[in-house]
């Protein structure tokens, strides 16, 4: 008896109505401030504000030559030799210059690609956590009914031992091994209630106590409708197909920046003054017409200097665009096992349906004039294998649920907050 009082308690403590009622909505907004989320939204913002190209200008240079002496000799009176002043500006790569601005919105993109995958890890850890404190708080309930027969029957059984009656040893053993199975279960959807709210009051911020509203909380026939209606075709908001997209787009940007380098002909512009070589009175007026010097390099692209970095660029795009393509193919294979895993499931808890729905120990129990033909130990195991018989249906539910949101995971539909696919219309 001790054993039943323990689990009353618990099943009071686990079931007693807080203060704060929590939409399931409100729980699956609060994605939004996901901490990985806004990490990787503050990363795309950074590399927004860098510069990913170089200058127009490579280097400017002053060029200086002074030769000889501004002063008088015996021999040759004033003597001035050429001296030299000059200016050269070298430019970047026109041509690298674009494409290294290309990879910029490239590397943002891929960044902000990950939002998807941060928001989506965000709004499938919640919606597990509803799940899961759902059906642990429906579970308490369901199987806290078997306490009030297992009390009985025990009850009958030691009545019978005292006036030495007849008794199968196994509906001893059973009625241990239940009332055993009954405490551990308890214990065990106790300790999901418990871990599941704190995990929402984590989300929600909240030190209060808390219980969730789950009021039209999607059935499985409801889930049969949306899931005959998922595209298994369809991957492209799969966050890692995103990704792989996103990660192909940048290689491709590297190699069309790998491509550019080496390939510059205009090397140098070079604008001089040069006064001539005088044997007379130094010259105090410029004159650009006779001293003014402008020079122009050019190069010859050798694009060979580039192969090693560009065919290691066009490897790596390779590898990127066929993983993007593998993963694009594993996606659409997992929705399609995922979809037939859920169908399965409900067609299996149709048949469960059908089972009770034609049940002889329900219709038995119901027929108040064979009652009197059936002894109480007999109408306590009844009413108990009527229970297990819920229960069981009830652990189907609780498989379809979950599988279906991991395949709301897989085909990328978890990735707005405000769309909530646990509560029907």
């Amino acid at each position: 008896m001790k054993y039943f009082i323990f689990i009353i308690i618990i099943f009071y403590l686990s079931t007693s109505v807080p203060a704060q009622g929590i939409h399931i909505e409100s729980i699956i907004h609060t994605a939004d401030a996901d901490s990985k989320l806004l990490v990787n939204q503050r990363t795309t913002e950074f590399i927004n504000q860098q510069n990913f190209s170089l200058p127009l200008i490579r280097e400017a240079e002053i060029r200086l030559g002074i030769n000889g002496n501004a002063t008088p000799n015996q021999l040759d009176g004033y003597l001035r030799n050429e001296d030299y002043y000059a200016i050269k500006i070298s430019p970047n790569s026109l041509r690298e210059r674009k494409y290294q601005r290309a990879l910029k919105p490239a590397q943002a993109d891929l960044y902000k690609s990950n939002d998807h995958m941060f928001m989506q890890e965000a709004i499938f850890e919640r919606y597990q956590s509803i799940v899961k404190l759902y059906y642990a708080e429906i579970f308490i309930k369901e199987k806290s009914k078997l306490q009030p027969f297992l009390v009985k029957k025990s009850a009958l059984l030691n009545e019978m031992l005292d006036q030495g009656l007849d008794i199968k040893f196994k509906d001893v053993v059973d009625v241990e091994y239940d009332k055993n199975d009954l405490l551990s279960s308890l214990f065990e959807y106790s300790n999901i209630v418990n871990e599941e709210h704190e995990r929402i009051k984590g989300f929600l911020n909240v030190s209060d106590s808390i219980f969730v509203d789950f009021d039209h909380f999607i059935s499985s026939d409801e889930i049969r409708t949306i899931v005959l209606t998922v595209d298994t075709s369809n991957v492209v908001l799969a966050p890692e197909v995103i990704y792989t997209k996103y990660k192909a787009q940048l290689s491709m940007a590297e190699l069309n920046y790998q491509k550019s380098r080496n390939k510059q002909i205009f090397s140098y512009f070079q604008a001089g003054y040069s006064p001539v070589v005088v044997s007379e009175e130094a010259k105090t007026k410029f004159n650009p017409s006779n001293d003014l010097t402008f020079r122009f390099g050019v190069n010859v692209p050798i694009g060979a200097n580039n192969n090693l970095r560009r065919s290691e660029a066009a490897i790596k795009l390779y590898e990127d665009k066929n993983d993007a393509i593998l993963t694009r193919e594993k996606y659409k294979a997992d929705i399609m096992l995922q979809r037939t895993k859920i169908l399965q499931l409900i067609d299996a808890k149709d048949q469960w349906q059908k089972m009770f729905d034609n049940n002889l120990i329900l219709k038995l129990l119901k027929n108040e004039s064979l009652k009197d033909q059936i002894t109480p130990l007999e109408i306590m195991d009844m009413e108990i294998s009527v229970i297990k018989l819920k229960l069981q249906g009830l652990k189907l539910d609780d498989k379809i649920a979950n599988e279906y949101i991991e395949l709301m995971s897989i085909i990328g539909a978890l990735n707005d907050t405000a769309m909530n696919y646990l509560t029907r219309d």
